[in-house]
């Protein structure tokens, strides 16, 4: 089994083209979705926030993520202690997925802070998706993050430092049957 990690910054289509292994056969995992259900489901976890930011990022009970966000994006101490916390939670996951695919010929997660976090030491290819600043910018107001996620960008790798740490690219800025096309060609030059 190969493993491979995508990565890219916000609004780079990292979804769409992890989409794209699927459609190929691939297992398929984002660890935003993991993160969003250990934060959504997770007592230990949640106590764990609780403990490390206060009362003030739950809502009836419930953790908002919304307050959650204003209060780590802006203050790095903050957010490697938030990162610190979810993150063991969100590797035990992928492992598990590992496991589970493990008959099959390739696994693909979606990680976007892949190099952040030594995510990138659990997997045997990386591949960095491409989009350029101009067409992000406007995905990004398209899907409604705008300015906060420029702001949240900021904490993250630029897209050029994560590319140049990635084995493979793939170029998400055209339309989804390129981006289709070069993940085809590529599974099929390295045999996944």
């Amino acid at each position: 089994m190969v493993t491979i990690a995508i990565t890219g910054t916000m609004g780079s289509g990292k979804t769409t083209v992890l989409r794209c292994f699927g459609r190929r056969g691939a297992a398929v995992m984002s660890c935003d979705a993991a993160v969003r259900e250990e934060l959504a489901g997770n007592r230990v976890l949640a106590a764990a926030l609780r403990r490390a930011f206060g009362e003030d990022i739950f809502v009836g009970g419930r953790l908002s993520r919304r307050r959650l966000a204003g209060l780590v994006f802006g203050d790095r101490r903050r957010l490697a202690r938030l990162n610190g916390l979810v993150h063991p939670w969100v590797k035990k996951r992928v492992r598990a997925f590992f496991r589970k695919n493990k008959a099959r010929r390739c696994v693909a997660v979606e990680v976007p802070l892949l190099f952040e976090t030594d995510f990138h030491r659990l997997f045997d290819v990386t591949i960095g998706v491409a989009i350029g600043a101009r067409v992000r910018r406007q995905r990004l107001k398209r899907s409604g993050w705008g300015r906060e996620g420029l702001r949240r960008m900021r904490w993250q790798l630029s897209e050029r430092q994560k590319l140049a740490r990635c084995d493979f690219i793939i170029d998400n800025s055209r339309d989804r049957q390129t981006t289709y096309h070069q993940i085809r060609k590529l599974m099929e030059d390295e045999q996944w």
